[in-house]
């Protein structure tokens, strides 16, 4: 497959419509953690904004492919992250977006911060956390042109965080087939860093701002809950964690 087959992994896509959230936002470094009572606690959330904006970050290893977005997220206090929460969407679907999709999960890694990039590359282990999770809960959110889902995912970690450090999350599709291709919705704004992205492929070997390479600086959207349990069951494949 020549480089021009997988375009769309390195454009980004505005889908019509509007994407439904109705999480509020809510970043630590503006005051204390909000608690949702009887639900959970959510110490970070940057839900997806309402154009479906998507970068990709992606394993399509029959082809050599893979691409990372990580965006960065500060703790404002000392506590464990125990549900890791991204919203995400499928490029170039060939099936409606009620049968057909073959999901078969997603890389999830925490890193420590080195200057508004994160310390470590994906392939240059260790990071700080790294599940694999075979799969997450994949819950279609909205479904554009009926090709075209977008999902909310969530699963089970536990990562201690600490207050006044900055961390960055990726959340990357798993090895999967082509088409479609995957990638990380955008949430409203940018906060603190601009997200990040990896893709030797397409000549990023190193992290490099999103606004570098998709000349549009974004955020990938991410919500964490600390101290409780998930909400719904996850299957795990491998775990690699706690590296400091």
């Amino acid at each position: 497959m020549k480089r021009v087959a997988v375009l769309l992994a390195f454009t980004m896509i505005f889908a019509s419509g509007a994407l439904a959230s109705e999480i509020t936002k809510f970043h630590p470094g503006t005051g204390r953690h909000n608690v949702l009572p009887g639900e959970r606690d959510v110490c970070w959330s940057e839900p997806p904004d309402l154009e479906g904006l998507i970068g990709s970050s992606e394993q399509i290893l029959m082809y050599g492919l893979e691409t990372e977005i990580a965006n960065d997220f500060y703790a404002g206090y000392d506590t464990d992250i125990s549900v890791a929460r991204f919203w995400g969407g499928y490029i170039g679907n060939s099936y409606p977006c009620e049968s057909g999709m073959e999901y078969r999960g997603n890389n999830l890694r925490f890193y420590e911060d080195a200057g508004c990039i994160p310390a470590r590359l994906p392939n240059q282990p260790p990071q700080y956390a790294e599940y694999l999770c075979l799969p997450c809960d994949e819950v279609v959110i909205i479904c554009q042109g009926g090709y075209y889902p977008e999902c909310e995912y969530h699963a089970s970690v536990s990562v201690p965080v600490y207050a006044g450090y900055r961390y960055w999350f990726g959340a990357q599709m798993y090895d999967h087939p082509f088409p479609p291709q995957w990638g990380r919705l955008a949430s409203a704004g940018v906060v603190d860093c601009d997200s990040v992205f990896w893709a030797p492929y397409f000549g990023y070997a190193e992290w490099t701002p999103c606004i570098d390479v998709f000349g549009l600086a974004f955020d990938a959207s991410q919500e964490f809950e600390c101290g409780t349990t998930a909400t719904t069951t996850t299957s795990w494949g491998a775990v690699k964690r706690l590296y400091r």
